[in-house]
Parts: C-alpha cells; sequence; structure tokens
C-alpha cells in the first residue's frame, strides 16, 4: 500500500439540473450544518482524504431523477506511485468531475478519495488564477497554494516563465492574457513547482503544435522522476504516447481499467461511427440544406469492394442529397486513423488555381462525386473516413459532415512486385517507390 498514493472507492457526484423544485433548507438546518462541518473536515483530513460534506451523503436535499443528474457513478480504482494513467471517455462521462474530486475542489455524493502527497492541477484553461493579478503575482500566488515558501517559488521562478514563453507579459494581469497564454503559464506552473500528483485537463486542446509537443516532452520528463500524472485528453495519440494504463469513463461509470491501446479501442466503438464500407443515410432531413447520403468504394470496375488493397485502384463515390440548388459547393474528403491523426485530405478547390473555378454546383436532389486513388496508399489497418459537404467564401451558410470507419487488408498487394504488404505500425503510407542500387 505505500506505493499507492491516489485511493478511490465507491466514489460518486449527483448535480441538480432543475433548481426550482430544490428544498432549501431550515435556518436551524443550517446552524447545525455550520457547526458540524468543522468536524467532518477535521475527520477527513486526518486521513487526506476526500470524502462526502454532511450535506451530501445525509441527501435531504437529494431528489428524484428527473431532477438531479449522476456525474459519477460507483467509481472505483488506485494509482501507483509513478504511473502515467489516461483518464477518456465521451462528453459529459464525468472526466473533469473526477478530477475536481480529486483535487478537492468539488465534494463527492458518496464515497471517498484518498490521496497522499502534494498535488497540482490544470483544470480548464484559467483554474485557480487570479484574473486581476499579473502572471507573475499569479506563480507565486500558486505556489502559496500548494504548501511553497517564497524562496522556492523564487527558484523556480525563471525557468516557469521561460517555459510559458511570456517573459514579456508577466507583469500583466491575467485577465488580458489570450488562452493560449492562460494554458502556457497554468501547465508551466503545475509542472515546475514540483507535485507529487499531477491532474491535467486537456492541456492539448488550447495553443500551437510547438507548445503541444512542448508539454508532451516535459510530462515525460517529469514521469521518470518518480512523480504520478493523471491524464484527461480527447487527444487519443497524446494519450498513447504518454499512458500504458487509461480508464474509460461511460455516462459517469467506470467501462475500463487497463492498457490504453484496449481503452482507445472501447472509446472508439463508442462514438458511434459507422463500420462498413458503404452506408446509407435515406430519410431526408428537412432542417439540413444538403446532407452526405452514402459513400461507396469501388473498384476500377465500379464494384463495390468488401476488401480495399494497398496499391489497387481504388474509386470514392460520394452521394449527398441537396433540397436547393447551391452554385458554390465544395467537398473534401480526409482519411484518418482511429485516434485521429490525418493522413490525406483533398478538396475540390484544389482542383483548380481559383476557387470561383472549382466550385460545384449542387442541383437539388441527389448529387455524386468521386474520387479515385490509382494506387491507393494506405497500409494494413482500420482507417476513419470524413466527407465534409460545404458552402465555399464567405457566405458559407452550412457545412454537414459525415464518418465512417474501413479496413484495409493486405491480400495480394499490387504495390510491391513480392505482394507483400507493410502494417501501419511500420509506415502510415505505402507509395511507389523503386530502390536503385550503384554499380559494384
Amino acid at each position: 500500500m505505500s506505493d499507492i498514493v491516489i485511493k478511490v472507492e465507491g466514489l460518486s457526484k449527483q448535480y441538480y439540473i432543475n433548481e426550482s423544485r430544490t428544498r432549501y433548507m431550515t435556518l436551524r438546518d443550517s446552524l447545525s450544518e455550520f457547526v458540524k462541518s468543522p468536524f467532518h473536515r477535521l475527520f477527513a483530513s486526518s486521513r487526506n482524504t476526500v470524502s462526502p460534506s454532511h450535506h451530501d451523503a445525509a441527501s435531504p436535499i437529494l431528489r428524484s431523477s428527473d431532477s438531479t443528474i449522476w456525474a459519477l457513478k460507483d467509481v472505483s480504482f488506485c494509482v501507483k506511485r509513478g504511473e502515467i494513467v489516461g483518464i477518456i471517455g465521451r462528453n459529459g462521462a464525468g472526466k473533469t468531475t473526477l478530477l475536481k474530486i480529486l483535487a478537492r475542489i468539488t465534494k463527492p455524493t458518496a464515497g471517498y478519495a484518498e490521496i497522499h502527497g502534494r498535488v497540482g492541477c490544470l483544470l480548464g484553461i484559467s483554474t485557480g488564477f487570479h484574473p486581476e493579478l499579473t502572471g507573475r503575482e499569479n506563480i507565486y500566488f500558486s505556489g502559496a497554494v500548494l504548501g511553497m515558501k517564497k524562496a522556492e517559488i523564487t527558484q523556480k521562478f525563471d525557468a516557469i516563465v521561460s517555459f510559458a514563453e511570456l517573459e514579456k507579459f508577466i507583469d500583466t494581469p491575467v485577465k488580458r492574457y489570450s488562452s493560449g497564454m492562460y494554458v502556457r503559464l497554468g501547465f508551466a506552473i503545475s509542472v515546475h513547482l514540483d507535485p507529487g500528483i499531477l491532474l491535467i485537463d486537456e492541456v492539448l486542446a488550447v495553443g500551437d503544435t510547438a507548445f503541444q509537443k512542448k508539454c508532451l516532452g516535459k510530462m515525460d520528463e517529469i514521469a521518470k522522476e518518480g512523480r504520478t500524472i493523471l491524464f484527461v485528453s480527447h487527444k487519443m495519440s497524446a494519450v498513447e504516447h504518454l499512458c500504458q494504463r487509461t480508464l474509460v469513463l461511460k455516462e459517469g461509470a467506470l467501462s475500463f481499467d487497463g492498457p490504453t491501446n484496449g481503452a482507445v479501442e472501447l472509446y472508439l466503438s463508442q462514438l458511434n461511427l459507422v463500420t462498413s464500407l458503404s452506408f446509407d443515410n435515406p430519410e431526408p432531413d428537412p432542417v439540413k440544406p444538403f446532407e452526405v447520403t452514402k459513400i461507396d468504394i469501388l473498384d476500377k470496375s465500379e464494384q463495390v469492394k468488401s476488401i480495399l488493397r494497398s496499391g489497387d485502384c481504388v474509386r470514392f463515390r460520394i452521394t449527398w442529397r441537396s433540397s436547393e440548388v447551391v452554385k458554390n459547393g465544395g467537398v473534401r474528403l480526409g482519411i484518418l486513423t482511429l485516434n485521429d491523426v490525418p493522413l490525406i485530405r483533398y478538396s475540390t478547390r484544389l482542383t483548380t488555381n481559383t476557387d470561383t473555378d472549382s466550385a460545384l454546383q449542387f442541383q437539388q436532389g441527389i448529387n455524386t462525386v468521386e474520387l479515385e486513388f490509382k494506387q491507393f496508399p494506405l497500409p494494413t489497418g482500420r482507417y476513419k473516413i470524413s466527407v465534409v459537404l460545404f458552402r465555399q467564401g464567405r457566405g458559407r451558410l452550412y457545412r454537414n459532415t459525415q464518418f465512417a470507419i474501413f479496413p484495409v487488408e493486405a491480400k495480394a498487394s499490387s504495390m510491391f512486385q513480392s505482394g507483400k504488404s507493410l502494417k501501419a505500425s511500420r509506415s502510415l503510407l505505402s507509395v511507389p517507390h523503386k530502390w536503385i542500387f550503384p554499380n559494384p
């Protein structure tokens, strides 16, 4: 047990969704709660535990299911010292609520969480910042909250500012910072003030690619120092890069706790993506001016293919329905890995030098367009395809996107004379090439 730094048992959190039906406490109840609450806090702090308050546990205010929602439901797990654990799930699955409870920002309704060690957190863009204080003042404020002495914070101050790249703005009130500046400063403070446990929620959702790469490198570095990280993200490539173990939350419940590759597969299966080579959406939606109704993958004989092979001639036929004539329409097809790494992205706007000449005219009713690859460049694996319909120019009023998942298999590939095929784990693309050997 000495290696366990986080222990969560039966953690649940209930929120109200219909405040008008909430029954308020009487004055006597409020006074009773005021007198009793110090003893509850003392009991919780004696074992460094986040537990329900008397108000939450006694449930005099808990209402029927039509006025409340369970953000977390009976979640239990343990995290060892030095582990990097990913937490993934759809929006509303309870990821942020879980981190807020662990950070002692929110009280659970039931269950408890024991935390052994100093906790640093980055939950949202500006969590923990006072908007009227400067960046410099917020660094010292955050360190003081973590229980650090001023001399310790001063020793790390230059490293924090350098990492955040905010030398010119460190004495500016943070209320004037952009979202990217907020995140850079918040992340720099979180990782440099030496918390034993680091809680990070969607830090890669804001910021440019260079900063995201910098964050991943820093998290790799602090993990090697033996610190513990709980990492929430929708960026599956980052979760796979950092975490060997990942939790999957679904509707507040823990649906998976295990190897990251299994967690990512389960999460993707929960996204309700179409998993066939052809799909139909025959019923028109009167609200949408145009929408994708079908994607077919064809061979050079225009037969629907059940197996795609690297190097084969492949044609994607996109069918859509338009409720009106659109003179400046466009189509974009993208192919991504299952964790959203883009591989191919082609648009009808790339066919000519001007947007006007490349614009498609959507006829009222059924429309089709095809995109052909003479030699399909993807190796063996499963991929996500996205098709986007859009209006070009400033007058774009609507965009419709459809996703599907399709496989590529290694059967009689024509990409190589040997008939062999690459796997996606070895190369993201499989393109025609030739080895040239110099004469001996």
